[in-house]
């Protein structure tokens, strides 16, 4: 779920991800062992299509600065890959209004467009995809960079006071930031380093209809 600048901030199974429609997890986000923020992401499977909402607000003061950040976005996927991302983010006074459509290969962040080719993956990081070499798009500027996905292994990790069998990535290039997702491909753990310290989004609640 890594979106804005400063926080970074597989083909799942179809039928595990039927299994978990309409479903909402809210997390916690964590800056060198202290909470700044919070993030929540809907999904919902209907026809073939999963939607994905994310909302992310950080509010973090340091000795010399004060940090805000907000992200809401909607993005959609089709057979693993994703074909379309709206958002809007605001940090620290800077906007961004971004819009992607896979069909078109366009690009649009605050008005300006270009064309792309081939899959990206959005830095909400809501659905694992294929490891491998590996396109990212940021979820709120638009920017693009190329990385490597790379398959773990299996791992226990600690979720909402309890142990939960995990599947664990790594991407590297440009970005460095490690995932854990479910058994049903439910993103549960994020973790990467700003300035120096680690930051940390872990489920805190996983709600489903």
């Amino acid at each position: 779920m890594a979106t804005c600048h400063r926080i970074g901030l597989a083909s799942v199974l179809l039928s595990a991800l039927a299994a978990r429609a309409d479903e909402t997890r809210t997390f916690r986000v964590w800056h060198d062992g202290r909470r700044v923020g919070s993030a929540e992401m809907q999904m919902t499977v209907r026809d073939g299509l999963t939607e994905f909402a994310t909302t992310i607000r950080v509010d973090e003061r340091t000795a010399v600065a004060r940090y805000r950040y907000t992200f809401s976005g909607r993005e959609t996927w089709r057979d693993g890959r994703a074909v379309e991302l709206h958002s809007s983010a605001a940090e620290d006074g800077a906007t961004f209004h971004l819009a992607f459509d896979a069909r078109s290969g366009e690009l649009t962040t605050n008005g300006r467009s270009r064309r792309i080719r081939g899959p990206v993956w959005p830095t909400t990081f809501a659905q694992a995809t294929t490891p491998g070499p590996i396109t990212l798009v940021d979820a709120d500027s638009g920017r693009l960079s190329e990385g490597r996905l790379d398959l773990v292994g299996s791992e226990i990790v600690r979720v909402i006071g309890k142990d939960v069998a995990t599947t664990r990535y790594h991407v590297t290039g440009q970005r460095d930031v490690t995932l854990w997702y479910d058994a049903g491909g439910g993103l549960v753990r994020q973790s990467w380093v700003v300035i120096g310290a680690e930051m940390v989004l872990e489920l805190s609640d996983d709600r489903s209809k």
